[in-house]
């Protein structure tokens, strides 16, 4: 959406922004999956891992597999955005088969 800062990989939010009104405008960016991120990281000593994707947080946690690489701390945003409605239900189990724990909800993250 072009000068509002918003953006999604999501394509039901980006029909949802252009019914509100808001321009929408479509472009198609390379993406790669979590498990090559993690790969590419030159220590397996991973501190912590922030995601962040505006709705596509279950997109991107499935395609966290096969890495042998484990963040200590993933932060995951956790609502909708423009919202404080939560949206963990359907990407907290991914976590939980992976051993992490829930810990802590700052309104925005979870950790």
């Amino acid at each position: 959406m072009p000068h509002t800062g918003l953006g999604t990989g999501d394509a039901l939010l980006a029909e949802k922004y252009r019914t509100e009104g808001r321009e929408v405008v479509e472009l198609q960016i390379p993406t790669i999956s979590l498990d090559a991120i993690l790969e590419q990281c030159a220590s397996p000593d991973i501190h912590w891992l922030k995601i962040d994707v505006e709705g596509a947080e279950q997109m991107v946690l499935q395609s966290w597999s096969n890495s042998s690489h484990r963040p200590w701390i993933v932060v995951v945003e956790a609502t909708s955005p423009l919202s404080e409605t939560q949206t963990h239900a359907a990407w907290h189990g991914l976590l939980i088969s992976k051993c992490y724990h829930f810990v802590y909800f700052d309104g925005l993250n979870r950790f």
